[in-house]
């Protein structure tokens, strides 16, 4: 039996609608390499501007100095490394040389921050830095700004990844996996992924560097192999309500 013409356009025209002609994209070196650039790790840092030790993740949603990270990093994340002897106070930490250039001795630059704000019921925190690393003229060429989507969009199995600064590390660490599922009662993604101690904050983002959700919890237990996220559209709820502008 022969298809008419007119019949097969408009099915082409429906499977291009409904978003079933392509799969997912898949997260390719280059993208990982933009994430990394909005990508900052939430530090403890001395007077002197030595680091004392990287307490999470976080990643920047503007050029005016604000990024997002989880609440509990904030809130209670310091109790574990300040000391009388040894004071430090909250930083985001930057990189003077592209994170992609092998470099034995990297140079970091810390950027004290204040003005937090929390979200309610949901484990969110947008701060600000108290100098705006997009006029530093050492790393303003090494960082950008996050593009934030509702995770809403993403269909179970849909390929993502995170990137952030979990294990104390110093420098950007990535971890792929797939979106599994959704948790309505709890509003969060689930990833087939583990997520390190020090991942809260890291940015879950697509094929096309599009952050889709915000890093907070791993699964424990039975749950030993998943991690929990905010999604997209959650963060972007949270810095509306704050009055926060982001990235388009």
């Amino acid at each position: 039996m022969q298809i008419p013409i007119h019949f097969t356009a408009l099915v082409v025209l429906l499977t291009t609608m409904t978003g079933f002609s392509d799969e997912p994209k898949n997260i390719s070196v280059k993208t990982i390499g933009a994430v990394e650039q909005s990508a900052v790790a939430v530090a403890c840092v001395r007077k002197n501007f030595s680091i004392k030790q990287v307490m999470a993740s976080g990643f920047l949603v503007n050029r005016r100095g604000h990024f997002v990270t989880a609440a509990h990093v904030i809130q209670t994340g310091w109790e574990a490394v300040q000391t009388k002897d040894d004071p430090c106070e909250p930083a985001i930490l930057a990189p003077v040389e592209p994170w992609r250039e092998r470099i034995k001795g990297r140079t970091l630059k810390s950027f004290l921050f204040t003005d937090c704000q929390f979200g309610k019921n949901i484990d969110l925190a947008v701060c600000k830095t108290i100098d705006n690393l997009f006029l530093d003229a050492d790393v303003k060429d090494h960082i950008n700004s996050a593009s934030i989507s509702p995770a809403a969009d993403y269909v179970d199995g849909s390929p993502v990844a995170f990137t952030g600064f979990p294990l104390t590390y110093l420098f950007p660490i990535t971890s792929k996996g797939n979106v599994a599922g959704f948790a309505p009662f709890a509003e969060r993604l689930i990833i087939d992924k583990s997520a390190w101690p020090g991942a809260s904050g890291s940015p879950v983002y697509d094929g096309n560097g599009v952050i889709i959700g915000m890093i907070t919890d791993a699964g424990i237990n039975y749950g030993a192999g998943l991690a929990y996220a905010v999604p997209g559209s959650s963060i972007l709820s949270f810095l509306g309500e704050c009055k926060i502008p982001t990235q388009k």
